[in-house]
């Protein structure tokens, strides 16, 4: 089981830090740009559309710290005989993340009535999240307990928050004057799978009261919701040494499902846009502001306990022997463990937030043709804020063509080149985007990824404007 756990934790290593989406962000063309600021319009009177948006990245090892080589002919892979585990910790950070953004956007549909413009669009959001502390590697892998203890005290930080939820958004827009646009979409939330982690403590030290002892401490809480099965039971029985659970799976209803009105949750995006100059603007988002009320097959798991292993030798203490991986914990032990963490479990309601991202930007039009935009993104997760920053030139062709390319810069990399293409023919309208385009040309020195797509029907665009022809001037 601990191999397993090893082979897990090295993979999810290489696959976490939020995208910023700055190429779609500064488009002038798309209606989906109203997903990151409320207060944008279109060139079109009328939008029909659909979109795909994955964002995907991690705060661990490239590919190449994980396996040695950059192609796949003579990689070192996990438990092979001279697997380089040095290497692997040393490039992962004492708190490691994966995320994963996936978003489907089925429905889009966007109109302008002179000054006002309106929004309604039906998606559904995968957000995952998963992050592990690097010492956890050192205690599976370790062959006593006696050397892990030596190096280590805390491998805390183990957590997974995992949520589905399908949402649909009624934007509403209106331009002030010359100078300022104001947008609100107000989003009604229906939740379909939860999983939040919200202690994961877990510490195993040598105990300072009783000599030659171990103590290990742990505070681990959870909370579930999961769509067509619910927890009966869930114990820990004291006479048979083992857990005891039990499971009701419930009739599939996809419509129930799709619209669940127990995971009821509602969310706001807010945006303004400021016109300061015929060339400068300035424009500024709060998105994501709400929660989800989970009620359907909900539960609260809770281990928690402070356990003293008295008089026993360290160098006897078989952690893990990476050559005979079957080899057990002490049995007293184990025995005595599970009796003393028995986690309990009640069905409970319980709410979660939304993470809450605030977006500032400002571009400076050097003509029709030309833009070049900076643009600044700050997301909310747990107890701690993600920063990113990301500069951002446009090339605004014509109504039919738009070409894009950014630079981002985060706290663990520096190399997210990106690339956006917007193309129209006739009334179709297909757009492309990556914010780090390195990630298809090195995948194997990548830490992350990003991808948008989808395509439009127009009607009603405004006429064409001359075009400067001194891009420069």
């Amino acid at each position: 089981m601990k191999k397993l756990l090893l082979v897990l934790f090295s993979f999810v290593a290489l696959a976490s830090y939020s995208q910023i989406n700055s190429n779609l962000y500064f488009s002038n063309n798309l209606q989906q740009a109203r997903w990151l600021n409320p207060s944008k319009s279109t060139n079109f009177g009328f939008a029909l559309g659909t979109g795909l948006s994955l964002d995907f990245g991690h705060t661990g090892p490239s590919f190449y710290d994980t396996f040695g080589v950059l192609d796949g002919s003579s990689a070192e892979y996990p438990f092979s005989k001279n697997y380089n585990w040095e290497r692997f910790e040393k490039n992962l950070n004492n708190h490691n993340e994966m995320m994963l953004l996936a978003e489907t956007n089925l429905l889009n549909v966007f109109f302008k009535v002179k000054t006002w413009s309106f929004s309604f669009g039906v998606g559904q959001k995968v957000n995952t999240q998963f992050s592990f502390n690097k010492h956890i590697i050192r205690f599976l892998r370790t062959k006593s307990l006696n050397e892990f203890i030596d190096h280590i005290q805390e491998i805390a930080g183990l957590g997974l928050n995992h949520q589905i939820y399908s949402e649909m958004r009624f934007g509403v827009a209106k331009q002030i004057g010359k100078k300022w646009s104001v947008g609100v979409t107000p989003k009604l939330l229906f939740g379909h799978l939860d999983y939040s982690t919200n202690n994961s403590l877990f510490d195993i030290r040598k105990a300072t009261s009783v000599p030659n002892s171990t103590q290990i401490i742990a505070d681990y809480n959870v909370n579930f919701s999961t769509p067509f099965v619910s927890l009966k039971e869930f114990r820990y029985d004291t006479e048979k040494k083992e857990m005891v659970i039990k499971t009701e799976e419930e009739e599939v209803d996809i419509k129930n499902y799709l619209t669940n009105p127990r995971n009821l949750g509602f969310g706001l995006d807010l945006g303004v846009s400021y016109q300061a100059t015929e060339k400068l603007d300035f424009q500024f988002s709060l998105l994501d502001l709400g929660y989800i009320h989970w009620k359907d097959n909900t539960g609260e798991i809770n281990i928690k306990g402070n356990y003293v292993a008295k008089d026993i030798p360290f160098e006897e203490v078989v952690v893990i022997d990476i050559d005979n991986p079957n080899v057990p914990l002490v049995d007293s032990i184990a025995k005595e463990m599970i009796d003393e963490f028995q986690p309990t479990y009640k069905a409970t309601n319980y709410k979660t937030t939304l993470n809450t991202k605030a977006l500032f930007g400002v571009r400076y039009k050097f003509n029709k043709v030309l833009s070049l935009g900076g643009l600044y993104q700050a997301v909310a997760y747990k107890n701690e804020v993600l920063h990113t920053g990301a500069l951002t030139g446009m090339l605004h062709l014509n109504r039919w063509f738009e070409l894009s390319a950014s630079y981002a810069l985060n706290k663990y990399a520096s190399n997210n080149v990106g690339l956006g293409l917007t193309v129209k023919a006739a009334f179709l309208q297909f757009y492309l985007m990556t914010d780090n385009i390195m990630t298809f040309i090195k995948p194997k020195e990548s830490y992350y990824t990003n991808l948008k797509l989808g395509l439009n029907i127009t009607f009603g665009a405004r006429k064409k404007e001359k075009r400067e022809t001194d891009i420069l001037k």
